[in-house]
């Protein structure tokens, strides 16, 4: 018994070494290597075109849809106030949260028009808030 319990307590000592060990050669190559070559990738000028385009492309199809998604654009300069319109046209009369420049919005969608949509946040409280001002709108 007091063999294995030796023999027990040196392989855990030596599998704690090697745990220890692995531990830090694979910090080692995610600081050294990987990690550096990851954030050339995402931060180079290629990534950010293929990111524009593909983001340029899902706001083209869904101007295009009949049933627009309620969603964010996430480039603001390439979404047109149709798309907006047609996002706040699917709240109307129900709950919604809108990011604008100046903040997020809470409320009820009670009007849209070409250039602006009217959100009643409380009951004597409405604001209007141009396409042009939105960065997102989404269910409240």
């Amino acid at each position: 018994m007091i063999v294995k319990k030796g023999y027990l307590s040196m392989v855990n000592k030596f599998s704690s070494m090697i745990a220890q060990f692995l531990e830090k050669q694979i910090k080692l190559i995610l600081d050294k290597h990987l990690l550096p070559k990851i954030e050339d990738i995402l931060f180079s000028q290629k990534f950010a075109r293929y990111i524009q385009q593909q983001t340029k492309q899902a706001i083209q199809e869904m101007d295009a849809s009949d049933k627009p998604m309620a969603s964010s654009c996430s480039f603001p300069k390439e979404c047109t106030g149709i798309s907006f319109r047609m996002i706040a046209e699917e709240f109307l009369y129900q709950e919604a949260e809108v990011v604008t420049n100046s903040g997020v919005l809470k409320g009820v969608v009670i009007e849209v028009k070409e250039d602006y949509m009217r959100l009643q946040e409380t009951p004597t409280v409405s604001v209007v808030l141009p396409f042009a001002s939105i960065s997102s709108i989404r269910e409240s």
